[in-house]
């Protein structure tokens, strides 16, 4: 199955619904197959004490807005989703946008009254794990998980919370370890400024989904521009994403027949000489 590729649009839309629909566009013409954003209530889900409350304040979208961008995505081709961060953001994605998955970020996954409301919508649940121990993790995997019979479909995504995450940290063998936690699909979101080769070595370890913050301009104002891919960075990597697939081919040790039909010209047979090309 194809590698799924996440355009993390956030809040990078700064406030304004036109802006999100253009980033819509722009995520479809690189390559994504499923465009994000981040769906809340400020007044539910920020503390009013935080020194962050006023800049999410302003970069929250109203729930209209949302079923905006949700029909223009469905009429362009490209999946919607969004993060919902509060249970009443959840219940509005689900019911009025029709999200096909649900997508938990890394600051939620601690918050079980919205994991277990996500895994009761019985649509597919995406976990960030950044921040996370193991334990943690498996403390808010369901039981069936362990099971050769899992009742809900998740995956678990590695990922690292700093913005950006310096490549020595990224720690992409964690990829492998999150495969053993049960019957889950594991992915990554990624933030670190490389534009294919940590991407694309996560493929390699086996990630099924590969999510990365995007942005129309790296250089506004705003929390996550600067560590975001432009829409032709972002191209760049779906290309090599897909070739890094494509390379992968199925493990069994088989000659195609455009390798057999080499064997008469350049192996050497008993007397040790080469036939030549």
């Amino acid at each position: 199955m194809s590698v799924l590729i996440i355009a993390e649009c956030g809040v990078s839309h700064n406030g304004s619904v036109d802006e999100a629909l253009r980033m819509c566009d722009a995520a479809k013409e690189a390559g994504a197959d499923l465009c994000k954003f981040q769906t809340y209530l400020p007044e539910i889900a920020i503390n009013k004490n935080s020194k962050d409350y006023d800049l999410l304040y302003n970069l929250a979208l109203p729930f209209p807005d949302f079923i905006k961008i949700a029909k223009h995505c469905e009429d362009i081709g490209i999946e919607f989703c969004s993060t919902p961060d509060d249970l009443y953001s959840l219940k509005f994605l689900v019911d009025e946008c029709g999200i096909k998955r649900i997508k938990i970020g890394s600051g939620s996954l601690t918050y079980t009254p919205l994991i277990n409301a996500a895994y009761l919508t019985k649509l597919p649940v995406i976990l960030s794990t950044g921040m996370a121990t193991i334990p943690e993790i498996i403390n808010i995997l369901p039981p069936t998980t362990f099971t050769s019979a899992p009742t809900y479909e998740i995956t678990l995504l590695h990922c690292v919370s700093l913005y950006p995450c310096p490549i020595e940290l990224a720690n992409l063998n964690c990829i492998k370890t999150l495969k053993e936690l049960g019957t889950v699909s594991v992915g990554y979101s990624d933030h670190t400024l490389s534009v294919v080769a940590i991407p694309c070595a996560a493929v390699a370890l086996g990630a099924t989904v590969i999510e990365k913050h995007f942005t129309l301009n790296r250089s506004a104002e705003g929390p996550d521009h600067a560590m975001s891919l432009s829409p032709y960075q972002f191209s760049e990597m779906v290309r090599e994403i897909r070739n890094t697939e494509l390379s992968l081919g199925n493990g069994a040790k088989t000659i195609s027949e455009q390798e057999a039909a080499m064997i008469p010209r350049v192996r050497k047979g008993e007397d040790g000489k080469q036939p030549g090309l």
